[in-house]
């Protein structure tokens, strides 16, 4: 079930040729696949790798997607609407990027500055760099991190998983039932 309505989000996400005029809209194949990273009687996170590509191998992308639910109201926890990410917590997030991969910074033109906005609104202004909540298996935050940046010839697309500690987490927490569900 979950699959189906992931793959149903993306189907009606991307358009499709339309045959009944001149205009190409894109055609889009995608594959998605999922993993529920926690679920217990309040919250239930799972987090979607959408492998797709758009007419060919130079517009190929792959995003991580996730939603954290309040089964109890239905509703899904935002990141920006959990944490008040500060200078300290972005910069401890954009130096676990590096540690992932070192020349991110030289091919990304990627900073501490950029990774608050995405955290704090999901996404950056230029759209490049996205940051999606999920909640892992320990109960700890994590951010599903995913960029696309294409620039002199350079393509970069991809995901990357970030996790936060509870320590990391302590000062920036907003009011949420989130963290009451995990005893935080």
């Amino acid at each position: 079930i979950i699959k189906r309505c992931a793959s149903y989000e993306m189907d009606m996400m991307y358009p499709i040729y339309n045959y009944n005029t001149d205009y190409y809209q894109g055609r889009c194949e995608s594959n998605v696949s999922f993993e529920v990273t926690y679920c217990d009687e309040n919250i239930f996170s799972v987090v979607f790798s959408d492998h797709y590509f758009v007419g060919s191998i130079f517009a190929e992308y792959i995003d991580y997607r996730s939603v954290v639910i309040d089964l109890n109201t239905g509703e899904s926890f935002k990141l920006g609407a959990v944490i008040d990410a500060d200078d300290d917590f972005a910069e401890k997030m954009y130096k676990q990027l590096l540690k992932k991969d070192e020349e991110w910074n030289e091919r990304h033109g990627f900073d501490s500055s950029m990774m608050k906005q995405a955290i704090i609104n999901g996404i950056t202004d230029d759209s490049r760099y996205l940051a999606y909540l999920y909640i892992t298996p320990e109960g700890e935050l994590g951010i599903a991190f995913s960029y696309h940046y294409g620039t002199d010839g350079v393509i970069a697309r991809g995901c990357i998983d970030l996790q936060a500690s509870d320590g990391e987490i302590k000062n920036i927490k907003r009011d949420s039932k989130l963290w009451e569900y995990l005893g935080k």
